[in-house]
């Protein structure tokens, strides 16, 4: 009996020291916690190493949204091993879909369909919608338009698809958040040009600039604008001896440069060069050139105005604002 009660408990001890290993070793191979168990997939039993912790949700950069050009997408998760995409419906399971391995173009609008999944076959889902606008607002528009008055004018400003516009009376707006908010019409009392930008939420624009003359000088007869010395019966004119007023303002501004102005050259003397040609109205790439706005750099546009100018007074059309040229326009 006390043979049997001796074996026992040699036997109870080696018991002990056989599971003591076994949880040492357990311990070591599996310090997070994961166990040893048999993992349903697909219909097929497959023994592993199973976690029960699905990737983070997927992201993107740039977030979805609206923007105005083709975007380049990056798709991350944490935890995950592979990232399936689709831009029609989310990817059935970790083997379907796109795999992500480089930045997805967005060229058009469309919606990214993500799954984020890992070895344990977790997985979690996102979905994307980029809308890509790249149609600029319709040309802006002012009533009145352009061109010389007798007395103040109240100017309203529009552009259809535009969400906002914004004007300046230096410069044309340098994006859709600076320059003034139009809200109300703007009120013209001198003589000044209007600059302005439409711009849509995407972030599309057009611009466009409007010149008013405010002169107490202009009287129209016979659609003409007479200057203010006709004063008496006895001097009454016929049509072929009106003097025309031809928006003095212009005029006189662009007699006071006295230097060269060429192709490639950015300063406020090339901006009244513009001004003097829209006012004059000479031609085709006049019209494209006020549609433009005047700017402070005389491009190829200015250039070829210019020349178009010279041309119907008799000038060489080199679309250089030289010599000849001042001493052409002293003389209106």
């Amino acid at each position: 009996m006390v043979i049997t009660h001796m074996v026992a408990k040699v036997m109870f001890n080696k018991i002990n020291k056989i599971l003591l290993v076994i949880f040492v070793f357990s311990c070591a191979i599996f310090p997070y916690g994961n166990v040893f168990a048999v993992n349903y997939n697909s219909g097929l039993y497959n023994a592993g190493l199973y976690s029960d912790t699905a990737p983070s949700t997927p992201t993107s950069s740039p977030v979805a949204g609206l923007y105005n050009s083709t975007q380049s997408v990056t798709l991350s998760a944490t935890g995950s091993t592979s990232i399936r995409y689709s831009t029609t419906s989310t990817p059935a399971d970790c083997s379907s879909g796109t795999l992500y391995t480089t930045p997805i173009s967005v060229s058009s609008s469309e919606t990214i369909y993500v799954k984020a999944c890992n070895n344990y076959n977790n997985f979690s889902t996102a979905s994307f919608d980029y809308v890509i606008d790249t149609t600029a607002p319709a040309t802006l528009t002012a009533s009145p338009s352009s061109g010389t008055y007798s007395s103040s004018q109240t100017v309203t400003l529009s552009s259809v698809g535009s969400t906002s516009i914004r004007y300046s009376t230096t410069s044309t707006p340098a994006d859709c958040s600076s320059g003034t908010l139009y809200t109300t019409p703007i009120s013209v009392s001198s003589s000044q040009t209007i600059y302005a930008k439409a711009c849509d939420d995407a972030g599309n624009s057009s611009t466009l600039s409007f010149v008013y003359i405010i002169s107490a000088n202009h009287h129209v007869s016979s659609g003409y604008m007479l200057s203010s010395n006709t004063k008496t019966t006895s001097q009454i004119l016929t049509t072929n001896d009106i003097n025309i007023t031809k928006n003095t303002s212009e005029i006189s501004e662009i007699k006071k440069v006295t230097k060269n102005l060429k192709l490639g050259m950015t300063n406020k003397d090339v901006k009244t060069l513009q001004l003097f040609l829209i006012q004059q109205d000479k031609g085709l790439n006049a019209k494209a050139l006020k549609k433009n706005g005047a700017t402070n750099y005389f491009g190829k546009l200015t250039k070829s105005t210019l020349a178009e100018w010279q041309k119907k007074n008799n000038l060489t059309p080199d679309g250089i604002f030289g010599l000849k040229t001042r001493a052409e326009i002293k003389n209106l």
